[in-house]
């Protein structure tokens, strides 16, 4: 089994470079034993709704639908994504984009939670880090696929969109005009006596982008790593950062399939980064590759993370073409840190953690960083 053909998808976005090459593999078309009966259920209810449903209603949409909740069945990251989502992931995987500006990451309960970036419409219009997204000019967005909502956020560059946010100051509804966003996936934060350097996501840029980042550092000095909010990306530009600082040929992750022997991931070949000791920043929102991520350089005892117990995404997605211009994106496996121990709705408690309600929680993480560096208050 390739590399390739296992990337690790977050909860919200799809990554277009494997997209574009599983375009030429075939979809699925065949269904498992047994499939002989529900598909003649399937049958008759299409032939009832032809010829008894009050008022006339959309083929097409009930088809998409019925799609939705069959791969909805193996898990909550199992859909269908019609052409025009798919068109909106496109867009969406390139650094600029039209748009609010925040990530939307949905837990095992089905909330949504905004996560705004720095300086972007959403965090201007006063939505928070973790406010509990509710509606979308008005339709509930709970009952909607991730792909829906991030497509329904996205516009035309002025247009304006309504959304329901709920904190603990209680629900309202907030006016955005989307605008041109532009996010880098790495930031070098400075201003303390620990340089930080942000990840907010694993794609195609993030691995030249933390290579820039760590040469503007000193050589041999300590350093955090935040990914907080880091909802994942790509599994394997995940193993090439890691790689940065990891010795060649250290287990990575083990991924799981169905009937196949189970696959080590390795990192290869390359520069090492010079920094010294690391600590890695984790919240409830860092998730999937960012998991993984953080998993291997603390089981391999490369850095020590502090924070919040992680989300708890350790399986993986292929994605299919579905012949229409659409997606099928069906969980295909588990992802299994260093250590052997599955974290798929669990996450990952941090070595040293830190108290998500706390008023100081900046603080904190600082005074976590400094503790595990054995540095002086």
């Amino acid at each position: 089994m390739s590399i390739n053909a296992a990337r690790a998808f977050a909860p919200v976005a799809l990554v277009v470079a494997l997209v574009a090459m599983l375009m030429a593999s075939p979809p699925v078309v065949s269904a498992g034993g047994g499939s002989a009966a529900g598909m003649e259920r399937l049958q008759r209810a299409i032939q009832a709704a032809a010829k008894e449903a009050w008022p006339d209603f959309s083929e097409e949409a009930a088809f998409s639908a019925a799609i939705k909740g069959y791969l909805g069945s193996i898990d909550a990251h199992s859909t269908y994504i019609s052409p025009e989502e798919a068109e909106a992931l496109r867009a969406a995987d390139s650094q600029a984009f039209v748009g609010v500006g925040m990530d939307i990451i949905q837990d095992h309960k089905g909330f949504l939670y905004c996560l705004p970036f720095s300086g972007s419409p959403a965090e201007r219009a006063g939505i928070s880090y973790g406010d509990m997204l509710r509606s979308i000019d008005g339709a509930q967005a709970e009952a909607m696929s991730l792909q829906s909502v991030q497509g329904r956020i996205r516009g035309e560059e002025g247009s304006t969109v309504t959304l329901g946010i709920v904190n603990d100051a209680g629900l309202r509804e907030v006016v955005l005009t989307r605008g041109r966003i532009v996010r880098p996936s790495v930031e070098l934060l400075r201003g303390d006596r620990v340089p930080r350097i942000r990840i907010m996501r694993f794609d195609q840029h993030t691995v030249g982008e933390l290579r820039a980042a760590l040469a503007s550092t000193v050589v041999g000095a300590p350093l955090s790593l935040d990914l907080r909010g880091n909802i994942g990306g790509d599994l394997q530009v995940a193993l090439d950062c890691a790689g940065l600082f990891l010795p060649k040929d250290t287990l990575f992750v083990t991924m799981l399939k169905r009937n196949e022997a189970s696959t080590a991931l390795r990192t290869r070949a390359g520069s090492r980064a010079t920094a010294g000791s690391v600590v890695l920043w984790q919240d409830r929102f860092t998730a999937s590759a960012a998991e993984v991520f953080c998993a291997a350089l603390s089981q391999h005892e490369r850095g020590k993370t502090v924070g919040e117990r992680s989300f708890g995404k350790g399986v993986t997605q292929r994605v299919i073409p579905a012949g229409d211009g659409g997606l099928f994106v069906i969980t295909n496996g588990e992802l299994l840190p260093p250590n052997g121990k599955s974290f798929n709705h669990t996450g990952l408690e941090p070595d040293l953690p830190v108290v998500r309600q706390s008023a100081s929680a900046h603080q904190d993480f600082l005074r976590r960083t400094h503790e595990a560096l054995g540095l002086k208050q």
